[in-house]
């Protein structure tokens, strides 16, 4: 329910606000003061709960953001991988004889085809950007998609090429706002690639 309301569906804020104390609550069973068996067997939630500059909130907090992260995008990222592959038979044949290029293949459709397109920032100070004044605290939407395609920074912006020389993306953010899970999620497109070529 929490990803159907961002994602614009049908959930009411009302359910969202009853779903999202459940899992909290769930969640709070596997910080450190947990069940004893939690404490038999630490996991990241653990972990996070034991970091001396994290609040209980912002364990589970960040707990709800990796899980929602996790599981919509990938599946996302991964539909949009299998997709090209599905579209672009030649480049699958060619990965079957040199794997090698799965890296590339990856890092290509994330670049070209985010799984999430839009992310919310908030303007850490006054700014005036493209002839608009953004005072501080404002909500800005920036299109992540649109930014990946910017013919300023990358030539050929709308074209698929896993050959492109390696490029800066934003897919999943960048500086102070990078996603954590970055590494862990070419990883594990890579692997899935890989499974369905054996």
């Amino acid at each position: 329910p929490l990803v159907d309301y961002v994602d614009g569906g049908d959930t009411s804020l009302d359910e969202v606000v009853v779903r999202r104390e459940e899992l909290r609550t769930y969640l709070r069973g596997f910080l450190p003061c947990g069940p004893a068996d939690s404490r038999d067997h630490p996991g990241l939630l653990h972990v996070l709960g034991e970091a001396e500059d994290l609040t209980e909130a912002d364990a589970v907090n960040n707990s709800i953001l990796l899980l929602a992260a996790g599981t919509e995008t990938t599946a996302g990222a991964l539909t949009n991988v299998l997709c090209r592959l599905a579209a672009e038979p030649e480049v699958y044949d060619a990965l079957k004889r040199d794997r090698s290029q799965i890296a590339p293949v990856v890092a290509e459709t994330l670049h070209h085809e985010p799984p999430l397109h839009l992310t919310l920032r908030f303007a850490a100070g006054d700014v005036r950007l493209a002839g608009t004044d953004i005072p501080a605290g404002s909500p800005v939407q920036v299109v992540l998609a649109s930014a990946n395609r910017d013919g300023s920074v990358y030539e050929r912006p709308h074209v698929w090429d896993p050959a492109r020389d390696r490029r800066t993306t934003l897919t999943f953010g960048m500086g102070p706002h990078v996603c954590p899970g970055m590494g862990l999620a070419h990883r594990e497109l890579e692997i899935v690639v890989g499974a369905l070529l054996d």
